[in-house]
């Protein structure tokens, strides 16, 4: 039996809407195969975090914040908090654009 505590997850406005501009963007240049494959890749990631908070690197601007890259054109920003066993997804990264670009609200 698995005695391991999974954190809870929430998402920040940023996250959610950064999100769905990835899928809005898999949808408008492939097809619903790839999107379905993209938000299946996420929920199983999330969930591994949820599992193995500290999984991922720390981000090097900001060590309370972990990167996991989801494909080599996305990257998920989210940051661990202790206290309330809580992971907030804050930012779904589109690695093409400026990496001094990346902020969070």
């Amino acid at each position: 039996m698995d005695d391991q505590i999974a954190y809870k997850v929430i998402w920040s406005d940023e996250a959610e809407n950064s999100f769905l501009k990835v899928v809005d963007d898999l949808l408008f240049r492939w097809t619903e195969r790839e999107a379905n494959i993209f938000i299946n890749r996420t929920e199983k990631l999330i969930k591994q975090i949820s599992l193995h908070p500290y999984l991922f690197r720390a981000y090097y601007k900001d060590a309370s914040i972990r990167q996991a890259i989801l494909h080599k054109n996305v990257t998920m920003f989210y940051r661990v908090m202790e206290e309330s066993q809580t992971i907030r997804i804050m930012l779904f990264w589109a690695t093409r654009t400026n990496p001094d670009t990346v902020s969070f609200s």
